[in-house]
């Protein structure tokens, strides 16, 4: 399964560590490109992050997944139709990485009608409940990773599942739930 993933996502530092945490277990392949890469970043700087330790996870993105960037697919750019002209290179990044699913927090901007056939544009939610179906030893070997990685504080499971609820993952909280002596 390969997913571009959008600014808007990368951008929650949990959200993106835990889908880090999920390729890094082989759920699934993420994509993004320079340009996704310079907006989320850009904006974590903007409202005041620190600039070196952005740049440094985004170049630890890059070493980690070196196959994750998407590159070359400028010339599709001009040919892709979305409400919002700015997202146009997230759509042609999909196309030319032949994604199966463009994970958004902006689903309005990517309606199903100006996408190809074969591409979805779904909430983080919805992916990584479609993603805990298609693989989910591999989803629950990701979490408890990610789960054990967080020291400061460190999570009980209950916890976890609870800040995962609180950040909009309700359906993926309950999955959780539900195998909670997995992870």
């Amino acid at each position: 399964m390969i997913a571009v993933i959008d600014a808007n996502v990368l951008y929650k530092a949990s959200l993106r560590d835990l889908l880090m945490y999920l390729m890094a277990s082989d759920a699934f392949q993420g994509k993004w490109s320079v340009k996704i890469h310079m907006e989320w970043t850009s904006n974590l700087i903007a409202n005041g992050r620190d600039e070196s330790k952005v740049l440094r996870t985004r170049k630890l993105m890059d070493e980690y997944f070196p196959d994750a960037i998407v590159s070359h697919y400028q010339h599709l750019i001009k040919k892709q139709s979305l409400p919002e002209i700015a997202d146009r290179h997230v759509l042609a990044a999909a196309i030319k990485a032949k994604a199966d699913f463009i994970i958004t927090e902006n689903l309005k901007h990517f309606p199903k009608k100006h996408l190809p056939e074969n591409l979805r544009a779904v909430s983080p939610d919805e992916f990584l409940v479609l993603l805990s179906r298609v693989k989910p030893h591999q989803v629950l070997s990701g979490v408890k990773a990610h789960r054990g990685s967080l020291k400061n504080p460190p999570f009980s499971i209950l916890d976890y599942v609870q800040a995962r609820k609180d950040q909009g993952l309700k359906e993926f909280a309950t999955f959780l739930m539900a195998h909670r002596s997995s992870i």
